[in-house]
């Protein structure tokens, strides 16, 4: 589980460019500011067009990074929707090019270096927490995230209109991360992370696969409020 907007497959990576899973917003989205726009090229060096629009989701997730900062556990979700203001940076690097599309072109540099360093520096870095957790203090750390959403959901459908789904689903993630915070000292990353370790006896726990259809289905819910 984890928190990004989008995600563009290559063979043995997942870049970050526009929807989320449950864990830390750092992805492809731009302050919704003057920006000059560049209109996709189609005869334009695949590469060079590649190279252009990881570049400007690299810059937008430090962007976007400093923005949920700002938000902690006292924040209302209206507060946090109108701190998350931001935009695809494809319309900033290549405006008219197709997620779809940027996928078949990012396939095609998989073996790049180049392109696959910048695919490295998408992912998310998370530092290991400094406590252990067993499996049943994993599943209750996120039954408590899934409460959580629930809460949002709730509170997403009172925001003022209109609402832009991608906008509403990165306020609630940031407000899920600063309650997180609070009640456990630990990000939604390391929560991940933690998962991670004791994955097989979580699967083998019917308790687990309830949670994680229960925030993936909250997740879908929030982007259609």
């Amino acid at each position: 589980l984890k928190f990004c907007f989008s995600n563009v497959m290559v063979d043995r990576k997942i870049v970050i460019a526009g929807a989320l899973t449950v864990a830390v917003v750092g992805t492809c989205i731009i302050l919704r500011r003057r920006q000059t726009t560049r209109a996709w090229d189609p005869s334009e060096d695949p590469r060079s067009t590649v190279i252009r629009v990881l570049k400007q989701m690299k810059r937008t997730s430090e962007q976007v990074q400093a923005m949920a900062a700002r938000i902690d556990a006292s924040s209302d979700l209206q507060a946090a929707y109108d701190c998350m203001q931001f935009v695809d940076p494809m319309e900033v690097a290549a405006q008219g090019l197709s997620t779809a599309r940027f996928n078949q072109l990012l396939a095609q540099h998989e073996k790049d270096p180049e392109v696959m360093a910048l695919v490295d520096a998408l992912q998310p870095r998370t530092i290991a927490p400094e406590t252990t957790s067993s499996p049943e203090e994993v599943l209750r750390l996120h039954q408590g995230m899934l409460s959580d959403l629930r809460l949002l959901l709730k509170d997403a459908r009172t925001l003022r209109k209109p609402r832009e789904p991608q906008r509403v689903l990165a306020a609630a993630q940031a407000v899920m991360q600063g309650r997180l915070q609070k009640r456990c000292g630990l990000s939604c990353a390391q929560v991940h992370f933690l998962a991670q370790q004791h994955a097989r006896k979580l699967k083998a726990n019917p308790a687990w696969s309830n949670v994680v259809e229960g925030i993936s289905e909250c997740m879908t819910r929030l982007t259609s409020v």
